[in-house]
């Protein structure tokens, strides 16, 4: 149920259904965008004391006393094993309404608050929680405002070892709370998913963390994208990092301006490392000479199977270069070239080689390129004789609607493999 304001009547029929023994076998309940309200939540939180079949619960716009009723319950609910509470606007008080909860609760492993305006004393009461309970796998509070409240969080993952995927990407996080956080990550050993893009942590803050990495084998999926890194420090102990580490595999740079010695500096260590194989260099200015250098790479990298290098502004010359390089690769499945104006005339060739010479990329989003007619033209010719690529993007380049519908179409025709264009 999605995209509805519940009537206090719909409310109470669900609450009816919730208790009755007949429907006791409903396992999920998602009532996202839906304005539930206080009284609503109240008629939940009252069918969760009787219901025990419901495993996730997914709630929006509760209000303060829905809110407050709903952790109450839940100190006494045994069968809810997923909470997810994001968009309710809890803000502080809230969360230490839910904080509270899981001193009596021993069956949530995953709880999602994200976008809550939870500031930073809120944290600190999700912090000393996190101290004594050992039942949260996931946990997500990303798109708030916690701020220097990650020291407190940190200061908790140094003795809590049930959290596996950390999201606190969006958190008004600086160089300090990084640096607390790195810390932590040399003591934690369980942390495997850990997002902290989109903060504020600069150079300093991404040094640090790649330092504690360095002793840390349990993460694997790493995102530092977006965090305002404008220097050269950072890309060397990135490069270090990814030249020792081997347990992270996936890896999302996204949006960090490192420049051309730092871009060059990263890309090189992944010339000798084997553990990545999701890649995301989006945004990131690579240029002329940063595709260069990733076209190097992928001379010797065989483990990159999912490549994100768009948005990159990669020059026409070295875009063919990479192009053709890509004829060779037999590792990258999916790979994603938007928005890196290739509609030149120069470059139909080499896509066009490139489907015709690549058997091992299922996905390619070539979307906001500029391609042009011709172009479209050489892709349809190519794709004949390709059935590895199941997916093709060519959305938002140089044609009208009627125009893009009509090359989908001969696109089809060309190749019966494709389940997604």
């Amino acid at each position: 149920m999605k995209n509805s304001i519940m009537a206090e009547p719909t409310v109470s029929s669900l609450h009816d259904t919730l208790q009755s023994i007949s429907y006791n076998s409903i396992q999920q309940l998602k009532l996202s965008c839906n304005l539930v309200g206080e009284k609503g939540a109240q008629l939940i939180a009252e069918s969760l004391l009787l219901n025990t079949s419901i495993t996730q619960l997914q709630l929006c716009v509760l209000g303060e006393l829905g809110i407050k009723t709903l952790a109450h319950t839940l100190k006494s609910n045994h069968s809810v094993q997923r909470l997810i509470l994001s968009n309710n606007g809890i803000r502080e008080k809230g969360a230490t309404q839910i904080s509270d909860t899981f001193k009596f609760n021993s069956t949530i492993t995953h709880l999602d608050l994200s976008d809550n305006k939870i500031n930073e004393i809120g944290a600190q009461f999700i912090g000393e929680t996190l101290k004594t309970n050992n039942c949260i796998r996931y946990l997500n509070l990303s798109k708030n405002s916690i701020s220097k409240g990650i020291q407190v969080l940190a200061v908790a993952l140094r003795c809590n070892h049930s959290i596996t995927q950390l999201d606190i990407s969006c958190n008004k996080i600086e160089t300090l709370g990084a640096i607390e956080l790195s810390h932590s990550l040399k003591m934690n050993d369980s942390i495997t998913d850990l997002n902290i893009s989109s903060n504020s942590i600069g150079d300093l803050g991404i040094t640090a963390i790649c330092d504690a990495l360095h002793s840390n084998s349990s993460v694997k999926n790493l995102n530092i994208s977006r965090n305002t890194i404008k220097s050269n420090k950072s890309p060397i102990e990135l490069s270090n990092l990814l030249r020792m580490n081997t347990s992270i595999s996936i890896l999302n740079l996204e949006g960090n301006l490192f420049g051309n010695p730092g871009n060059k500096l990263v890309l090189d260590s992944l010339k000798i490392n084997t553990s990545i194989t999701q890649l995301n260099i989006c945004r990131m200015n690579l240029g002329i000479e940063g595709t260069e250098k990733l076209t190097e790479v992928l001379k010797l990298n065989s483990s990159i199977t999912c490549l994100d290098v768009s948005s990159n502004f990669m020059g026409i010359t070295s875009a063919i270069s990479f192009l053709s390089q890509l004829k060779l690769n037999r590792s990258i499945k999916d790979l994603n070239l938007s928005y890196n104006r290739l509609g030149d005339a120069d470059c139909d060739n080499a896509l066009a080689e490139l489907l015709r010479c690549n058997r091992s990329i299922t996905s390619l989003n070539l979307c906001g390129n500029r391609l042009s007619v011709s172009t479209l033209r050489a892709i349809s010719d190519s794709i004949k004789s390709n059935f590895s690529i199941t997916k093709l993007d060519i959305s938002k380049n140089r044609m009208t609607t009627s125009c893009q519908s009509e090359w989908i179409d001969k696109i089809i025709r060309s190749n019966r493999k494709l389940i997604g264009i």
